[in-house]
């Protein structure tokens, strides 16, 4: 507040001025209306003008002249305001305008005026109080006075620094900040790399005149990257700042620059000065100095290229390229990591260096190919391509294995325990005695001893002591027994094949029987994979050959509307698994047995030994690898490699091992060729176009032009696997960066929001993650484990038709629907991920999955006409517009392990007085139920505590008066008495007690006055007034009821009365009674609506809560048990799911239960969902659009553009649930471990042999 005070003032005598509350004078309005615009525009500075001179007051070296009163005052020191690069503003009074016009003859004598009193009354302010109002800025156009500089101080040495004349918000606008030392010197290595290459170019000659400058150009962005790198880069594949994508640039030059400088080096002087013939036969050194002129000249558009997005990340390009050469020169399969790149590099050369020294050995003797030593190379060539066509990618499983077995189990488990501790616990344990329960681990409890000591770890005797965490994941321990079964069948399996081919290879019978035995084994394989590869896959597609409206071959569920038990063995699969078996085991390893003994010699004599036996090496391993690996395609390539050799080059004289190796990538690129054609002309095709946008209509008309680029685009992207994506979602189509096969750059590893990962506040009041879409990815990740426990079989058993890598799936259900990305494909094993899509999806998403459910059979037309069609034969336009999708249905039935979701409005159930009487009735009796169970209950019956605290029950006059009561909800309440008694209890429930107690076994009295009545009497009581306390009943609303419901189902018990904290002398009277008896009160509650009367009788209602107890999974959706019960295929669940999204607020019963679903299998072309979530990508982590209805998301259903865009990573789609790379194995699959048996062991292998001699003895008597 401010006072009014008249001071005696010369030029005013009766001015009257504001006293703030800290003593201050204020100016009056008068004073401040003259000068408001100038204290607007430019400051306060502004107000001194020429003709009224005022003299600059210094308060540190001057003494003031001011009255006693403010003496105490003046004589701290000040600063002074008009030498300040700052302004004073009073917070308790504001400068405005004055409404009246001010005369112009009285402009000087006001200022003047308030020029002093503003001077004057400056004096009186201290330097304390002046920092508490200065957030006026100051004039910095015209001012008199120096002003305040910042400097940002930056350290050259440790005893001298420079000041940058800066602020850290503007220092990080021009520069990136590292943030580590490490990253400072990994800059300054690479800058100085790029700067070295640059000057070796120059130096070299490689560029003159204007290149030359165009090269100090291209070097100075890359140099000025690792400065200030571009953000949000057109290749980067996150939102945000990417730390990696600046180290892209500087990193490529220092590439190619390396490469040119070395192929420069194997160039001849001549060459260079030749040039090129003017024909178009090149020699090696001219190819040499075309491809280096190429690099050359292409370095000069890196500044383009990247502004384009064509170069990725340097480690996507890393794994992308050391994949490649894994795939293409060793015949190896996709990668999962970086990590795992470097692995299967590593073990691939490793293979070929042994191989390769053994083939030596045997190929430069006389014999060749018949040597002994060439026989062992074959051997240990077919052993060791089966065993790494077994092989996942990822080491883990086998670092794991190692470290089990390199490090003693306490060992390992006193390292681990020491990592997890945190400092205090160290400073804790080195004075006493510890003992933790480690996590997730098979052992039990360890125990710490003093640091004097030396430490051990006891494992205790008995394992029953220490139960085992029942929100452990048992899948790991899964996996890894499933690796080391998988790793002793390889050792006895490659031992076995070695031995076999060993001895065929050491006979004469590859020798003897050529040349004619090569075109026999060449015509066998391409017969039998045409039926096995084509014929049977079409006959058992749902639209075979795509005019066929039924499949040829049908499963035993084809017809059935819901399938009660998984998929039957048809006898096509057996036959097809059979045949499958004897061509990748056998077919194929005799054919390249006969190529490799054939060619050999000829590759030796055309190459020479050492260069010879490599090349057979790596040839071989790529081929059997291939065969072993990517079954479905090698009769094709078969086929065309046996054309080549015989016909088409047959004047090259080059060996079929050779050709067959090259005829593998070839055929691999052009059928990507076709797929990226197919989607293009899908994509594009007239008659089907949906226009997302206006920028889709407009793009229309540019797609003609663009054709003859448009094709040259697809024919270079296929042959570097770059996407192809359609610009914006529109028609014209552009390049983008190389991808490895896994696509993505981030590494799944899901972790759900549950109350074992989120704070304890979010429970009890509002779970942000408590949404449908949170909930429900937990049946997604349950689906994905039984993908990984079935998957490999099914595919083996050609349930899913013919798949390679790469290739995408959507699975579709009533509500799941999900996307399959195939990711690795080997021999028994592959590795997938999943995407799971909402379950209420969008529009657009409804669309699209209208369009794969729905059936083509009864269409009758005809072009315009509606002709009909032949009988299990598809119209004519029914069949034209199925060849004009980008997606066909490969199976209408395929059976899958899941859970069936029902749920059921709760306020529906609830809404009725009557209803909710008898929840309340049943959850009384769930709880007496309960505590007759449990095994503490002669302790709290004779528990000093509690049976004091109950003592006031024992009156017979007893009556709990509690307003809460009513009778409306409680069964047992007493009208007479307003309230509850013993003795209503009693005639209520005193059957179902003493019913419990005769089933219970227990010698218990149930008289009135005994103790166990009184306990069962006042658990009611409490149990009662909890859920009416949180859910008001004395409101007649359900939502309050069903929120008091759900807030005690979650656990959230609160007591707010006195008489009830006798409950915390043990707590688990409300873990172990109370709790669950309100989950089962739920469930009998439904179960009531199914039979009103079934749950009279006391033997059915005991059964009941015991087969429900046993077989049902009862818990709120936020509990771990509700998960790890999902993940351990319990039969029932039953959940109470309080939803709070756009607007609803409802609460749901859920109710699932295990059995076998149907999907429709959907294959997608791969190229297509590529290029769509690399235009996605594109769009919005370079472009930015945020817009949710972007017409690139809109629905196409001849390309599933929405559900394929949906499904990307998040922010760029909305899946709601992505599985981690998921590997799964085909010995899981029982029908599939049935017809080809499981891994073999040695005491599979024994217990076979003791079999087969009892049987013998057993005929033989």
């Amino acid at each position: 507040m401010c006072n009014v005070k008249k001071l005696n003032d010369p030029t005013n005598s009766c001015s009257h001025r504001g006293i703030d509350e800290l003593g201050y004078i204020l100016p009056n309005e008068e004073d401040v209306v003259g000068t408001n615009n100038q204290c607007e525009g430019s400051g306060v500075s502004n107000l001194s003008q020429p003709d009224l001179p005022l003299q600059k007051y210094s308060l540190r070296s001057r003494k003031s002249d001011t009255p006693n009163i403010y003496s105490s005052v003046i004589q701290r020191p000040t600063i002074d305001i008009w030498d300040s690069n700052e302004s004073i503003c009073i917070s308790s009074a504001s400068l405005q305008k004055s409404k009246h016009p001010i005369n112009s003859s009285d402009t000087s004598e006001q200022l003047n005026r308030f020029k002093h009193t503003f001077e004057h009354d400056r004096l009186l302010v201290d330097v304390h109080s002046e920092s508490k109002f200065k957030c006026i800025k100051s004039d910095s156009t015209d001012n008199n006075y120096k002003r305040t500089k910042t400097y940002y101080v930056f350290k050259l040495w440790p005893w001298t620094y420079i000041k940058v004349s800066t602020d850290r918000l503007k220092l990080l606008a021009l520069l990136d900040r590292n943030l580590s030392f490490t990253e400072t010197i990994l800059s300054i290595i690479i800058g100085s790399l790029v700067g070295i290459f640059g000057a070796i170019m120059l130096y070299k000659g490689f560029y003159r005149d204007l290149l030359a400058f165009l090269l100090c150009f291209v070097i100075a962005s890359c140099q000025y990257s690792l400065i200030k790198s571009v953000q949000p880069d057109a290749a980067s594949p996150t939102h945000g700042f990417n730390r990696i994508i600046a180290y892209s640039r500087p990193i490529y030059f220092c590439l190619f620059s390396f490469i040119v400088i070395i192929m420069d080096s194997y160039l001849l002087k001549e060459t260079k000065e030749l040039r090129y013939n003017s024909s178009f036969n090149f020699s090696n050194q001219q190819l040499l100095l075309l491809s280096c002129d190429f690099i050359i000249n292409f370095i000069l558009v890196f500044p383009l290229l990247f502004s384009l997005g064509l170069f990725p990340q340097i480690n996507t390009f890393l794994m992308y390229l050391l994949e490649q050469i894994d795939m293409h020169l060793f015949g190896g399969n996709a990668m999962s990591s970086l990590l795992a790149s470097f692995y299967c590099i590593f073990r691939s050369c490793l293979a070929t260096i042994i191989l390769g020294g053994i083939a030596y050995c045997g190929l430069s003797e006389s014999k060749g190919a018949q040597h002994i030593s060439f026989s062992v190379c074959c051997a240990s060539l077919v052993s060791s391509s089966y065993h790494l066509s077994r092989s996942t990618s990822d080491p883990i499983f086998i670092w794991k294995m190692l470290k089990n077995y390199l490090w003693l189990p306490d060992v390992y488990k006193e390292q681990e325990r020491k990592s997890q501790r945190s400092p205090t616990k160290k400073k804790y344990e080195e004075k006493s005695i510890v003992n933790e329960k480690s996590e997730k681990t098979n052992y039990k409890q360890d125990f710490a001893v003093p640091e004097t000591k030396i430490k051990t770890v006891k494992f205790p005797d008995n394992q029953e002591k220490y139960p085992e965490n029942d929100n452990a994941d048992y899948l790991p321990s899964k996996l890894q027994k499933i690796n080391k079964a998988r790793l002793k069948h390889d050792i006895i399996i490659c031992s076995l094949i070695g031995a076999l081919v060993f001895s065929i290879h050491a006979s004469t019978v590859f020798t003897v029987l050529q040349p004619e035995l090569s075109p026999v084994l060449w015509s066998i394989g391409a017969t039998l994979g045409f039926l096995l590869h084509y014929i049977v896959p079409q006959s058992r597609k749902q639209l075979p050959w795509l005019c066929i409206a039924r499949p040829i071959l049908r499963s035993l569920e084809h017809e059935q509307y819901q399938v009660k038990g998984p998929a039957k063995v048809m006898w096509f699969e057996r036959i097809y698994v059979y045949f499958s078996f004897l061509e990748r085991n056998i077919l194929y390893p005799l054919l390249f047995l006969s190529v490799l003994t054939e060619d050999s010699p000829r590759i030796v004599t055309k190459y020479g030994t050492l260069r010879g036996s490599f090349i057979v090496v790596i040839c071989g391993i790529k081929c059997l690898r291939s065969s072993y690996s990517n079954q479905s395609s090698q009769y094709l390539i078969l086929v065309f490699s046996a054309l080549c050799f015989k016909y088409d080059y047959r004047n090259m004289d080059e060996t079929f091992l050779v050709i067959y190796f090259f005829m593998i990538t070839v055929f691999n690129k052009m059928y990507e060729l076709l797929l990226k054609i197919q989607f293009v002309v899908t994509y594009i095709a007239p008659w089907q176009i949906t226009w997302g946008s206006a920028f889709h209509a407009f793009a229309q008309p540019f797609s003609v032009p663009h054709s003859a680029m448009l094709f040259l685009q697809a024919l270079l992207t296929s042959c570097l696997s770059m996407p192809l994506n359609p610009f914006l979602g529109s028609v014209i189509f552009i390049m983008s960066y190389v991808r490895p096969i896994k696509f993505w750059e981030r590494d799944y590893n899901t972790r759900r929001v549950d109350h074992s990962n989120t704070p304890l506040s979010s429970h009890l009041d509002r779970n942000f993650g408590a949404d449908d879409n949170n909930l429900n990815s937990l049946f997604y990740e349950h689906l994905t484990r039984s993908l990984q426990h079935s998957l490999c079989g099914d595919l083996k058993m050609g349930r899913w038709g013919v798949v390679n890598q790469g290739d995408c799936f959507v699975l579709a259900s009533d509500y799941l629907n999900c996307l399959v990305h195939i990711i690795e494909m080997g021999n028994d094993i592959m590795t997938f991920q999943m995407r799971g899509l909402e379950f209420r999806g969008t529009y657009c998403q409804q669309r699209e999955v209208e369009a794969i459910t729905e059936g083509v059979e009864e269409n009758d037309g005809c072009c315009c006409c509606e002709t009909g069609h032949l009988p299990n034969i598809l119209s004519i336009n029914a069949a034209f517009n199925q060849r004009w999708l980008a997606w066909e249905v490969l199976a209408a039935k395929y059976i899958l392990e899941g859970y069936s979701i029902s749920d059921n409005s709760a306020a529906s159930m609830l809404q009725v007085f009557e209803f909710r009487k008898v929840l309340v009735s049943y959850y009384v009796k769930s709880i007496i139920f309960y505590l007759l169970r449990s095994s503490k209950l002669e302790e709290w019956l004779f528990n000093p505590t509690i049976s004091k605290a109950l003592s006031p029950m024992e009156n017979k006059t007893f009556v709990d008066l509690d307003p809460i009561f009513n009778y409306n909800i409680d069964e047992d309440f007493d009208l007479t008495n307003s309230g509850i008694t013993r003795n209503s209890f009693m005639n209520i429930h005193g059957d179902w007690i003493k019913y419990c107690v005769e089933r219970s076994g227990k010698n218990i009295e149930t008289g009135l006055n005994s103790p166990l009545i009184l306990l069962c009497f006042a658990l009611s009581l409490l149990a009662r007034r909890t859920l009416g306390a949180v859910s008001h009943n004395t409101v007649s609303g359900v939502e309050y009821f069903l929120y008091g419901l759900h807030a005690l189902f979650k656990g959230d018990f609160r007591i707010s009365c006195a008489r009830d904290e006798w409950i915390f002398t043990d707590m688990d009277l409300l873990k172990c009674v109370v709790a669950p008896g309100i989950k089962m009160s739920l469930k009998l509650h439904q179960d009531h609506f199914m039979s009103p009367e079934e749950y009279e009788e006391l033997p059915t209602l005991y059964d009941a809560i015991c087969k429900h107890e046993d077989e049902l999974v009862i818990s709120h959706e936020g509990d771990p048990a509700w998960r790890q019960g999902v993940l351990s295929g319990a039969p029932s669940l039953l959940a109470l799911r309080h939803v709070l999204d756009e607007g609803n607020d409802e609460y749901k019963i859920i109710m699932l239960n295990k059995r076998y679903l149907s999907f429709r299998v959907i294959k997608l072309n791969k190229e297509c969902v590529r290029g769509l979530w690399a235009g996605q990508q594109q769009e919005l982590v370079y472009f930015r659009n945020r817009n949710p209805e972007r017409g690139s998301i809109q629905n196409a259903k001849q390309a599933l553009r929405n559900i394929i865009n949906s499904s990307c990573d998040q922010p760029i789609g909305y899946p709601i649930y992505v599985s981690p790379l998921t590997t799964s194995y085909a010995e899981t699959n029982e029908q599939y471990a049935s017809l080809v048996g499981g891994p073999v062991s040695l005491k599979k292998i024994k217990n076979y042999f003791f079999n087969t001699f009892r049987r013998v003895m057993r005929k033989t008597k």
